[in-house]
């Protein structure tokens, strides 16, 4: 049964109400122990842990004895790659694909430039091959027959004057019909064929003397050698190379079964050998002449060499929880992040050799200046600096310190938040709670935000956030008064209990721009609550303004469609994308609340609960222009 817009948060109270006994009486039943090893795991379903001798190998999946093939596998020469990486070094410049822009970064001076500006602002996967760089652009939209994308090549030798080449339009990817941007999760050339791999399989292309590409089936490239029952390693193995990355190095490469018993694949021969049940999910990484696995119980690694596979235990000095953040590795030893997430962030790089030694190479700091979701992320060691992405009272960014001291070097800000915030001429909070109000009650707050007046309409657009903003204040008041009856009522013995429940009950409502252009602006009120119970609530409100007239706009001040035509196309992109439902919500697609505008489509939300569970989370549908009959001047 579909749930009225309009009755969500009193659903949400109740269900939440309901579940305070999960919180004050126990809990959930059922635990998941993820310091639990693998052997465990299996021992504890039943199940026999294998160990290959030299002589066989046993495969786990098909318990089928092979002779073992010794010629074609072993350690090589030290290398130094780092394709697959969000940047990615050739010719004296590091290349990277963030938020929508493709740009280059001189080692040498720190410039950075910006070469492609994509529509949308997602962070993709990209690659580079003797001077091309080669990406694959999704679309931020819904799809009705899967996931499709555009695959481009931009030659970096002209990259300043030259457009990319579009190579291969309309490519499909997956079947899902969801926004598909993080179904990839590699890109990588071998032997002229481009790989670009997914969750599952790979999307591939041979790449031509005359310059275009021709679409190839998978079972003609390096994956047609995986055993039947085998597969690549995925998003969760990160740390090994991909396939055509570990194809160039080593002339052979990893893959694992559905229990994530690993193999190697011989690239010239298709023969393959069982590595005994050893298993990579997060806790592995490989380099020239040994791959790494981690022994959770004891919190250390286990060292197999390349040329026989023989474990030996390795000092101590990679605990569980360092394994994240091991960042890069040369013939010497491993690189890794050590963080500290306080009031003020330290940041510690250290290396340790093959022998266990430690050594702190830098360490750095940073003061926070406000709660903030993005933290320093996307390490990268190149020539003396550690590049690396943080964020900043405007923006998000990338930065880059010397190992051999000094501060921070801001480069590049590829946030588009602040890009949208450019729009902002003041933000204010207003916040109510016990302290400063000196009365009991919950804690409300609204974060406002007023836009400077450039266009002819902007200063009507102000006017009306005000009332917007005047509203969600009665309706805290009236949440507030709301809570403090059913509290009184429910607990009104129990004066501890009171103050307990009101201390953790809290409703916010924030203000963001979602889209701005010369002729639009778009503004989310994100509504948040906790009034007990084992979750929050969380909801969205949408306003598409004119920026020339001040007019707040709805859906069909930008298509001709009639209101039956548009509720059929929702109706389509909900029924595709999620298969449980008959597509009723689609009804409610023209309340003006879900509306909002994007680069690429226009936008219809669903909060949760909805169309799904609280699970499932809220759902937003993005539609293509061009599906819609589109007002003249409105695209």
């Amino acid at each position: 049964m579909r749930i009225p817009r309009q009755e969500l948060k009193s659903v949400r109270k109740s269900i939440l109400s309901a579940l305070l006994c999960c919180v004050f009486l126990g809990g959930c039943a059922g635990t998941y122990n993820p310091m639990k090893t693998a052997v465990e795991t299996r021992e504890e379903a039943g199940e026999e842990t294998i160990e290959s001798s030299p002589e066989t190998v046993v495969d786990e999946k098909w318990e089928v004895t092979l002779e073992k093939k010794e010629e074609s596998y072993g350690a090589v020469s030290y290398f130094d790659e780092d394709a697959n990486g969000l940047l990615q070094h050739t010719d004296g410049y590091l290349y990277g694909y963030l938020e929508g822009r493709i740009f280059r970064v001189n080692a040498q001076t720190g410039e950075t430039t910006v070469l492609v500006a994509m529509k949308n602002t997602m962070s993709n996967h990209f690659c580079i091959d003797n001077g091309y760089l080669y990406y694959f652009y999704i679309p931020q939209i819904s799809f009705l027959d899967g996931v499709r994308g555009d695959l481009y090549r931009l030659d970096l030798n002209s990259a300043d004057s030259e457009a990319p080449v579009l190579l291969a339009g309309n490519v499909r990817i997956t079947e899902e019909n969801r926004t598909g941007y993080e179904k990839i999760v590699k890109m990588s050339v071998y032997e002229d064929v481009l790989y670009i791999m997914l969750d599952e399989g790979a999307v591939c292309f041979k790449l031509l003397v005359n310059g275009t590409v021709e679409e190839v089936a998978m079972e003609d490239t390096l994956y047609g050698l995986l055993p039947e029952g085998y597969s690549a390693i995925g998003r969760y193995g990160y740390n090994l190379p991909s396939i055509p990355d570990c194809a160039a190095h080593y002339g052979y490469f990893f893959a694992q079964n559905e229990k994530n018993y690993l193999i190697r694949v011989d690239v010239g021969s298709g023969k393959w050998e069982s590595l005994g049940g050893k298993t990579a999910y997060r806790e592995a990484f490989l380099t020239h002449e040994g791959i790494y696995l981690a022994d959770r119980e004891n919190s250390q690694w286990i060292r197999y060499g390349l040329d026989d596979m023989t474990g030996v235990a390795s000092s101590p000095w990679f605990s569980y929880d360092y394994m994240q953040d091991m960042i890069d590795w040369d013939e010497n030893g491993v690189y890794f992040i050590e963080m500290d997430n306080g009031e003020t962030a330290v940041t510690r790089l250290l290396f340790v050799d093959w022998e266990g030694n430690e050594e702190l190479l830098i360490s750095f700091e940073k003061q926070i200046p406000y709660p903030s979701p993005y933290g320093m992320e996307g390490f990268y060691l190149r020539d003396g600096w550690l590049y690396y992405r943080d964020q900043y009272e405007d923006g998000r960014w990338l930065l880059r310190i010397s190992l051999a001291g000094g501060e921070s070097e801001k480069l590049y800000c590829y946030d588009l938040g602040s890009r949208l915030d450019a729009v902002i001429r003041e933000t204010e909070i207003v916040e109510k709670n016990t302290e400063n109000t000196e009365e009991r009650r919950m804690s409300t707050s609204i974060t406002k935000l007023w836009i400077k007046e450039e266009q002819t309409g902007d200063a009507a657009i102000n006017a009306a956030l005000k009332k917007i903003y005047a509203e969600a204040e009665a309706e805290l008041e009236e949440e507030n008064r709301e809570i403090m009856d059913h509290y009184l009522y429910d607990y009104e013995a129990d004066e501890a209990l009171i103050e307990e429940m009101l201390a953790m009950s809290y409703e916010y409502y924030t203000a963001y721009i979602d889209y701005a252009d010369e002729d639009y602006l778009g503004i989310c009120m994100m509504g948040e609550g906790y009034w007990g119970g084992a979750h929050g609530g969380y909801w969205y409100d949408y306003y598409v303004f004119d920026r020339h007239t001040g007019k707040r706009l709805t859906l069909q001040d930008f298509v001709n469609n009639s209101p039956e035509e548009i509720v059929e196309i929702v109706r389509a992109y909900i029924v595709a994308g999620y298969e449980w439902t008959d597509g009723s919500p689609a009804e409610d697609a023209l309340e003006v609340d879900r509306f909002f505008l994007t680069t690429e489509g226009l936008g219809i939300h669903y909060d949760v609960y909805e169309i799904g569970s609280y699970v499932d989370g809220p759902f937003e549908f993005i539609i293509p222009f061009e599906v819609f009959d589109m007002k003249e001047g409105r695209t």
